[in-house]
């Protein structure tokens, strides 16, 4: 009788260890040894990320709800981050040490525990050769996938974690479809011009479809934001990023026909374009989401992600400005594409500006026939008195009048003069509060930046 009730207690308790959450939340338990960071980060993509918050024992948990199967990073500390798999329904404890976390990484326990070993381990072959012809390289990419597939099975991992291996065969697929998108672009640089062909295009158009279980999942969802565009350009052509981006949302809108997966594509292509861009000039955007997106959390959260939004952020395109030189010549931020900018806004009246300039003078001399623009861009109300001021310390750089109140200043939320500004080759913000020409931090930071 004992060894039946042992029996039946196992069976008991193997089942409800099997059984799902009926709510299908995955809850995440972590716990931290030597914690050293307040808190640690579930990044599933750009536009979806979490944080939990840890206690003085390096203690947290987090509950995920209404989200699928997921490949998150995790990250712990400044630039350490691990890639792991959770499954929808299931609950699990992550466990790191703060000493060697960047190393040896996060140990899983629960479920797809060796999954989730692998994914740290792993590394995935290079692409083949874009100097190969189409057939050649599509069969190198093929035996490249089947190989990464073969090695999980030679692990058990169709076994082991069934659904994990289920999800990251298809997840691979669309890996190495990212390959199939550049191939283009990268037998052109390699070999010669690439024509277009209808084989080509059934390659890409294969993998654009509506996949629910992949719904969460980033490299389905990058795809479908490189991949669709190339459909588009086979018939059109856009002027501009902004365009594109329309074409695109408008693309799911029109042939999506599951409601969730067409709303969270189109809310994710959307948010991801205005945080990397800005809001400024998307009404036709923000009108397309708001009139597909009849999800209440979904609206809700790209409402709020939206109205936070600092037009001055990181990564952002620089509010553009006009100004004049000396004779008269206009100039605005199209004319200094293709080069860095270090941006001083200054005045003549203001002592602490004239001072900078002088500064300026040995940055600028240190970086000579490098690409970068020095661009000093007055606020002086009295255009005079700006001029004078050039000629009277021998100004160097580009030195333009931009004049008082003007809509840049506003947006750079400029109250307080000399304020210097550091813009990329394509006009985005590098930082919108830049050292001065006279800080040796400002000359240290310009010589880091890639082909100055």
């Amino acid at each position: 009788m004992m060894k039946k009730l042992l029996i039946a207690a196992l069976v008991f308790f193997a089942t409800a260890c099997s059984q799902k959450n009926p709510s299908g939340d995955i809850v995440i338990n972590v716990e931290v040894e030597n914690p050293t960071a307040k808190e640690v980060g579930v990044v599933i993509d750009r536009v979806i990320d979490y944080k939990i918050a840890l206690d003085e024992e390096g203690r947290g948990s987090l509950t995920l709800s209404g989200i699928g199967d997921v490949f998150p990073k995790i990250v712990y500390g400044e630039d350490s981050s691990k890639k792991i798999f959770l499954e929808k329904g299931r609950n699990v404890t992550l466990k790191l040490d703060s000493r060697t976390f960047k190393e040896e990484g996060v140990e899983v326990e629960g479920y797809n525990e060796e999954a989730c070993d692998y994914l740290q381990q792993v590394t995935l072959p290079k692409p083949p050769d874009f100097g190969l012809n189409w057939e050649p390289f599509t069969a190198d990419l093929n035996q490249k996938l089947e190989d990464v597939i073969n090695h999980m099975t030679e692990l058990k991992l169709d076994r082991k974690c069934p659904e994990f291996f289920k999800l990251e065969k298809d997840r691979l697929d669309y890996m190495f479809a990212h390959t199939l998108i550049m191939y283009p672009l990268g037998h052109a640089w390699k070999a010669g011009e690439f024509s277009y062909n209808d084989t080509y295009y059934d390659a890409i158009r294969r993998l654009i479809v509506e996949r629910e279980d992949m719904l969460y999942i980033d490299a389905y969802r990058s795809f479908l934001e490189q991949g669709i565009p190339v459909l588009l350009e086979e018939k059109q052509g856009f002027k501009s990023a902004y365009e594109k981006r329309l074409g695109m949302v408008q693309y799911v809108v029109d042939n999506f026909k599951n409601e969730k997966v067409k709303q969270t594509i189109v809310y994710t292509m959307a948010l991801n374009y205005i945080l990397a861009n800005g809001d400024k000039q998307t009404d036709e955007l923000m009108a397309l989401v708001r009139k597909a997106v009849t999800d209440p959390e979904l609206i809700a959260d790209f409402e709020k992600q939206v109205s936070t939004l600092d037009p001055v952020s990181v990564g952002f395109v620089s509010p553009d400005f006009k100004a004049v030189d000396m004779q008269g010549k206009e100039f605005s931020m199209k004319d200094f594409a293709g080069k860095y900018v270090y941006v001083d806004v200054w005045a003549s009246w203001c002592k602490p500006c004239r001072q900078e300039q002088k500064a300026m003078k040995d940055l600028k001399k240190l970086f000579e026939g490098r690409r970068i623009a020095f661009v000093s861009l007055s606020v002086d109300e009295d255009k005079a008195a700006w001029k004078a001021a050039v000629k009277e310390d021998k100004l160097v750089g580009d030195q333009l009048w931009m004049g008082k109140g003007t809509e840049f200043q506003q947006i750079y939320n400029i109250k307080s003069i000399p304020r210097f500004i550091l813009l990329d080759k394509s006009g985005r913000i590098i930082n919108p509060d830049m050292t001065s020409p006279s800080d040796d931090k400002t000359a240290l930071t310009l010589r880091k930046l890639k082909f100055i």
